[in-house]
């Protein structure tokens, strides 16, 4: 009979001898491997790697020709399969009458788990010839195989006592010292006598102290993050101009082992920046590390600037003019010539007035008041009336006057003596001033000096 594979199903199952084909399968594993324990009992193993994902609660083994060959269940969960994780499944069958010396299983390809460096796994032991050979990374080393390796290293009983010294020794001098060696070197140095002791791959002492010939040197004799002042126009070798550039960390990176993202870098993880030195800034000093890559404003020493106006005190101010003398102005008009006026009067239209003490009986023909009226000069007369006067008519009246000859009129003011008049300020009482003083300068606050290069060391 030849094995061929698990099934796997996530229902209870409750195997018979008519049972075909398992109940609810989900999973079937072609990858099988087993081998006869004992004359009635086998041991198989299958794995799945895949990224499936279920639950198994029952098992069936399957012959080559789709035979359902055993089957396995029970209402608890046999293992979970997760996205992640490998399944490994591993079961011992027992046959009542088969014997399992019958049953071979058909992929002999199938590796089972085997145990490595990076993952935990079914190991087989080595013999000892593996174990002296040390070519073979697949297979353990047991306590017997290694003594007998290191017995034939080292004798039996290896390391003795005076080798363990030797391996617990610290550094070269010690060793020396306790084998009782003093080399030639120590007496014997300097180039030129002969010794081996001179040469260093071939070359004397003297070649090493051209920096040209050093290999595998740091890129800078400073160390990675170190900044330096430096008075040439370009970057030494080694070194960067601290100009806030963005780097590759791959490009650079010791200085970015020293220096990190204290500066900035990309969101991505692959980048950093070097410091930014401004134009007219400096390098300052920090006792907190929290601080380290933060800029200052920059700042003076706090002063302050006096200023006053001294008090005037209360007070006026006089003035005055200078007398003049007793005087008077004149003045005069000019001549107009001979000449005269001529004018009228303007009529004052038709009227009449009333007389007093007429006859009685008189009748006037423009007419009369004859009512009784109080007379004049206190007299009362009431037994005569009292008529009008004849209208005169509408006229008027006209007059000149005599021309008086070229003329003029002189005009004359009053002389108001000697005087001066006075003028006063008011006072306006004790007082002072504002001054203000204007701010110069610029936004940085440096003493003068000479400008050079600040680079960092990578």
């Amino acid at each position: 009979m030849l094995a061929h594979s698990l099934g796997l199903t996530a229902e209870v199952v409750e195997a018979h001898r008519e049972m075909q084909s398992l109940p609810g399968e989900h999973t079937r594993l072609q990858s099988i491997r087993g081998g006869a324990t004992a004359r009635d009992t086998i041991h198989v193993t299958a794995r799945d790697a895949t990224d499936a994902t279920y639950s198994v609660r029952g098992i069936g083994l399957y012959l080559a020709d789709g035979t359902l060959l055993a089957v396995y269940g029970q209402p608890a969960v046999l293992a979970e399969k997760s996205t992640q994780a490998v399944l490994l499944l591993a079961a011992d069958i027992q046959f009542a009458d088969i014997a399992a010396t019958d049953i071979t299983f058909g992929d002999t390809n199938f590796d089972l788990n085997v145990g490595t460096e990076e993952k935990a796994g079914v190991l087989e032991l080595a013999t000892p010839t593996e174990t002296a050979t040390g070519t073979d990374a697949t297979r353990a080393v047991h306590s017997k195989g290694l003594r007998e390796l290191l017995d034939a290293r080292f004798g039996p009983g290896a390391p003795t006592a005076l080798a363990k010294k030797l391996i617990a020794t610290a550094t070269e001098s010690a060793v020396r010292q306790l084998l009782g060696l003093k080399g030639a070197s120590l007496k014997d140095d300097g180039e030129g006598n002969g010794l081996d002791a001179d040469l260093l791959d071939g070359k004397h002492g003297a070649h090493y102290l051209a920096w040209e010939n050093l290999t595998g040197v740091p890129a800078s004799a400073y160390m990675p993050g170190q900044v330096i002042t430096f008075a040439g126009k370009t970057a030494p070798s080694g070194t960067l101009v601290c100009d806030g550039r963005e780097l590759l960390r791959t490009d650079y990176p010791r200085l970015f082992a020293a220096i990190g993202t204290t500066y900035g870098g990309n969101a991505e993880g692959t980048t950093f920046k070097l410091p930014k030195v401004d134009e007219d800034s400096g390098v300052i000093h920090t006792g907190d590390p929290a601080k380290v890559g933060q800029s200052s404003a920059g700042s003076v020493i706090a002063h302050t600037h006096s200023a006053s106006a001294s008090a005037a005190g209360a007070h006026a101010h006089s003035a005055g003019a200078d007398a003049v003398g007793d005087h008077a102005h004149g003045a005069w008009t000019d001549g107009q010539g001979h000449h005269g006026h001529t004018g009228g009067t303007n009529w004052v239209g038709d009227h009449q007035h009333l007389v007093p003490f007429a006859d009685a009986g008189i009748a006037y023909p423009w007419g009369g008041d004859y009512n009784n009226h109080a007379g004049s000069r206190g007299n009362v007369d009431y037994d005569n009336p009292w008529p009008n006067t004849s209208p005169a008519g509408g006229h008027s009246h006209a007059y000149s006057t005599d021309g008086n000859g070229t003329h003029a009129h002189n005009i004359g003011m009053n002389g108001a003596g000697s005087h001066s008049h006075t003028i006063n300020v008011a006072g306006v009482g004790d007082h002072s001033h504002a001054i203000t003083v204007g701010s110069t300068g610029s936004a940085r606050n440096l003493p003068a000096g000479i400008r050079m290069l600040f680079c960092i060391a990578f």
